[in-house]
């Protein structure tokens, strides 16, 4: 399926805007200097396939500063006639994906077709994936980016992993404050280790599947992207509680919790749990960031962003949309074309400040200049 078209109304800089796109595979381009509202036109597009921003902000920051409300809305036309369509494009017709944010009320509301939905089942009907200059530095940033970045994109994909995420981070939340307040009482948090468990479980077992199909896949799309063949391993690191037995998980993670209470008592916090997962690549069984060039880097990052496109597509009946934030500017000429030979299978939505990093692509493209809050396509 594709985007036809996006409306925002006081979202950012943007207090109205109408926007079309060719509904097909290819690139749209959208050129400005810094600060003139390129990232933000991303971010719309992007809530509309997963409603929290990409940037880390609160939504209340997104609304115009001058208004109590946005509106994102994107018209989505399907991608042929052959596509197996979701259930709710099972027609040719252009559906309409919606979402308004009350910034007095606090309040989220998500339509499809103008019929009202939990945002649950607004998910999931519109995939995209994101491209940033920090993921290009995601083996520097830390546990924390990595955790999100499983956490985006597996939330995305699968509601029950989403529920079971915002589940354990409300009885994570609770089994802390105990742990602050000096609470001892071992049957109150028999309890929530109960329902940690349950949790992280099903987080465990979608994080599990993710890593693995990562390992099987990375060392071949690593030397598509860098044209020659590394002579050493290159291997995904899953940093994690592992049980013995994956049947016996709930089991041995709540013994766990038992065997580490006294250290949580000390520490005030919950020390083992999906909280603390992280993940690395290595060459040969050393981390790529300890002694990988910045070329090799970015090559594994691509590769990366490349099999989470793959990874996504078992899983849905259509092509996703890919949006990639400025990351031009951060690759040299070798993998820029490497990711546009990629990105032109998708439709795809790019921001740069130079145009010139597209002059000798001879594929399907518009070109969208941004100023003042306004847009305006080159011929």
């Amino acid at each position: 399926m594709f985007l036809e078209s996006l409306s925002l109304v006081n979202f950012r800089s943007y207090k109205n805007l109408e926007i079309n796109f060719k509904p097909q595979n290819g690139l749209n381009i959208f050129v400005a200097p810094n600060g003139q509202g390129k990232t933000n036109l991303l971010e719309a597009i992007s809530l509309l396939s997963f409603p929290k921003s990409f940037r880390n902000l609160k939504f209340d920051d997104i609304c115009n500063f001058d208004s109590y409300y946005f509106s994102i809305k994107g018209n989505i036309s399907p991608s042929n006639q052959s596509d197996q369509a979701l259930e709710v494009f099972q027609d040719n017709s252009i559906k309409n994906l919606h979402m308004v944010f009350d910034k007095k009320q606090k309040e989220k509301a998500f339509f499809i077709d103008e019929i009202k939905l939990p945002s649950k089942e607004f998910m999931g009907n519109f995939q995209s994936v994101v491209f940033t200059p920090d993921d290009m530095h995601l083996f520097v940033l830390g546990p924390v980016a990595r955790r999100k970045f499983l956490n985006t994109f597996l939330s995305s994909l699968f509601k029950d992993y989403f529920e079971s995420l915002m589940t354990y981070n409300k009885n994570l939340k609770i089994r802390n404050k105990m742990l602050k307040d000096g609470v001892t009482n071992q049957i109150l948090y028999s309890v929530y280790n109960q329902k940690l468990a349950e949790s992280a479980a099903i987080i465990h077992s979608y994080r599990t599947e993710l890593i693995e199909y990562l390992n099987q896949n990375l060392e071949s799309t690593y030397n598509s992207i860098a044209g020659t063949e590394l002579d050493k391993q290159i291997k995904v690191k899953f940093t994690a509680f592992k049980p013995k037995n994956i049947s016996l998980y709930k089991t041995q993670f709540i013994e766990n919790l038992n065997k580490n209470f006294e250290k949580d008592l000390r520490y005030k916090s919950t020390n083992l749990g999906i909280h603390r997962d992280d993940f690395q690549f290595l060459l040969d069984g050393k981390a790529i960031i300890d002694f990988c060039s910045r070329g090799e880097n970015r090559t594994f990052i691509l590769a990366l962003k490349f099999l989470q496109v793959e990874y996504l597509k078992q899983f849905i009946s259509y092509r996703p949309i890919l949006l990639l934030d400025d990351v031009f500017s951060e690759l040299d000429s070798q993998r820029r074309k490497q990711l546009l030979i990629f990105a032109s299978q998708y439709q795809t939505f790019i921001t740069t400040v130079e145009k010139a990093y597209f002059n000798d692509y001879s594929g399907s493209y518009q070109t969208f200049i941004i100023q003042d809050s306004t847009i305006k396509e080159l011929n």
